[in-house]
């Protein structure tokens, strides 16, 4: 086995940097402008903190969309060029620094909700759902956002996942839920998109390009690191 490196944080960028290992290098340069743009456009301190302290039983489930993402450029790029993985299977690793019951579940946009998904959605104790816009979709409703149109069928499978995890979304007892939405720039969601569409999701986590760096940093952000 090789060294075990212990990860330090870098305190301007607030990223993971693994000691002087220079295969991580060219991917942490890459994203270093992109990746530290993670933030919330919405948020609630109760619901967060039960994700937190989730109790080491439950199910956190992850779902993600199967989905063509674009490639990232240097190290990353290359690897997933010459071994394509699903590109959300890293979260799921990272999220199991922190919790070790994860359940990662793709959906397909086209299909929705299937058996599967409904009984994953009602056994968890906390829910991750993740939502791929692009930053290239032009809107053919002056009337809708570019996002909106892009993300249809990804948001009838959340509205799906949020009903047969919580039928009272409101409820204090409901299961927390975190939309983390990637993809696309933060301006593509209007306050109208806010208001309206997501009105029921008390957490929402915005990132501009979907990343190993950028997953990692929504898990620290999730477990309060």
């Amino acid at each position: 086995m090789g060294d075990v490196r212990t990860p330090r944080q870098s305190q301007s960028s607030n990223l993971i940097v693994k000691g002087s290992d220079s295969v991580h290098l060219p991917t942490l340069m890459d994203h270093l402008s992109l990746a530290p743009k993670v933030s919330f456009v919405r948020s609630s301190c109760s619901s967060l903190n039960n994700i937190a302290k989730l109790d080491e039983n439950a199910l956190l489930v992850l779902f993600t969309p199967v989905i063509a993402i674009p490639q990232t450029t240097g190290a990353e790029g290359a690897a997933l060029k010459h071994d394509p993985v699903d590109p959300f299977e890293a979260f799921g690793r990272d999220l199991a620094r922190y919790h070790q019951r994860i359940r990662h579940v793709p959906y397909l946009p086209s299909v929705g909700m299937t058996a599967t998904h409904e009984a994953f959605a009602r056994r968890a104790g906390a829910i991750i759902i993740v939502m791929w816009g692009s930053t290239t979709t032009k809107s053919g409703n002056p009337s809708s956002s570019p996002f909106v149109e892009a993300t249809a069928p990804q948001r009838v499978f959340a509205d799906a996942v949020r009903r047969n995890a919580s039928p009272d979304s409101r409820s204090e007892a409901a299961t927390p839920i975190v939309l983390f939405i990637t993809g696309t720039s933060q301006s593509t969601l209007t306050e109208k998109d806010l208001g309206d569409i997501f009105r029921n999701y008390g957490n929402i986590l915005h990132s501009q390009e979907y990343s190993q760096l950028s997953s990692r940093q929504v898990v620290d952000i999730l477990f309060q690191e």
